[in-house]
């Protein structure tokens, strides 16, 4: 009985079975953005109204999960300018400034209220992460409020990548720039050997 595949060739093709097939079942195209979005989050609130009470409260839980999330809260019945600034956000979103609390998301419609977490709480979030991951305007830049930069102490800048950073040695092929072969030719080189 013949051979139909040698043994080498096998190892190939299998490897390239298996990077072409998690390709294909991958949840993300391979040209996405994984850059996370600073997104900044206007609410518009009034001191002793319960729905704003609550509407903090779920921003308050979020925060953590979303590290880019800006948050920017305006108490208006005590603050008139701050009610003017609602006035003027109102007008630049053709919303009608009435009740409160209100939220502004990127270029979203306004909402109005807040019910409860599981639903006007899961409109925001869903607007929040949208922005975050597809980057949104700053809804305050329509009024000319400066944007804000999301504070990350914590987090040193990362240093620039030098041409020796994309630079590979492997055996057999020896000296390769991964910036230039690309990262798909890269692996499957990587996993022949």
């Amino acid at each position: 009985m013949r051979k139909i595949i040698h043994k080498p060739y096998l190892k190939i093709i299998t490897l390239l079975f298996l990077l072409l097939g998690g390709l294909a079942f991958s949840s993300r195209p391979l040209w996405a953005d994984s850059e996370k979005h600073p997104t900044t989050l206007y609410l518009f609130w009034g001191n002793g109204c319960a729905h704003c009470k609550h509407e903090k409260d779920f921003l308050k839980e979020i925060q953590p999960r979303y590290p880019e999330l800006i948050i920017r809260d305006y108490e208006v019945w005590y603050d008139r300018d701050n009610a003017n600034t609602f006035q003027k956000m109102a007008e630049a979103f053709d919303f009608q400034a009435g009740g409160v609390p209100a939220t502004f998301i990127g270029d979203f419609e306004p909402i109005t209220g807040f019910g409860t977490a599981q639903t006007t709480g899961a409109q925001i979030e869903e607007y929040v992460k949208y922005c975050i991951n597809n980057g949104c305007n700053d809804p305050g830049s329509r009024i000319g409020i400066a944007p804000a930069v999301p504070e990350r102490p914590n987090q040193p800048p990362k240093p620039p990548v030098t041409p020796e950073d994309r630079v590979a040695t492997l055996p057999l092929i020896g000296t390769i720039d991964v910036g230039k072969t690309g990262i798909l030719v890269f692996t499957i080189i990587v996993g022949i050997i």
